[in-house]
């Protein structure tokens, strides 16, 4: 937290007065300033890290690029006064699931457990639950040639002149 702004989070307790040193995760918007922090400290690590919310991946092609990358990353982080749980770090993983991916070993890929879910998937009803699924969807059309042209059959149906009802179309 800037030092300049360590007012604006001043409580009472017990007659004396406390400031936060750093971003407690209660406050509103912290969350997404530090998702904003965290998308900018990354921004030169873009090749070689992601980061979501508070869960971050560095990986790499070849186990020798890795070291240097996480060498990398550790000092980026410590440049930048972000702390890490160690025991929520895991290091030297053949490969790890990150966001709905399989990630390692020079592959990414879908997660198995989130393609079995479109399996299980219902027919949608609604347009509301065809938005969802086609979020979802969306969400991994990296893998999916053409997506827009595809998805664009479903797409349609979210048009306002389409009823809300969709089931009976």
């Amino acid at each position: 937290m800037r030092e300049q702004d360590k007012w604006l989070t001043a409580f009472v307790c017990l007659g004396k007065l406390y400031e936060f040193q750093r971003t407690p995760f209660g406050m509103r918007n912290a969350g997404q300033t530090f998702v904003r922090a965290m998308q900018s400290i990354l921004q030169p690590l873009k090749e070689l890290a992601d980061s979501y919310v508070d869960d971050s991946v560095v990986h790499s092609n070849t186990w020798r690029y890795h070291l240097s990358h996480v060498e990398e990353f550790l000092k980026t982080m410590r440049n930048e006064g972000i702390t890490l749980n160690l025991k929520k770090c895991r290091f030297a993983q053949h490969t790890v699931k990150f966001c709905g991916e399989i990630i390692g070993s020079g592959i990414r890929r879908p997660d198995p457990e989130k393609l079995a879910a479109i399996h299980e998937m219902r027919e949608p009803e609604t347009k509301k639950q065809l938005r969802m699924i086609l979020g979802f969807f969306s969400y991994f059309r990296k893998y999916i040639n053409a997506f827009a042209d595809k998805a664009k059959v479903l797409t349609d149906l979210t048009a306002k002149r389409v009823p809300q009802n969709i089931k009976s179309l």
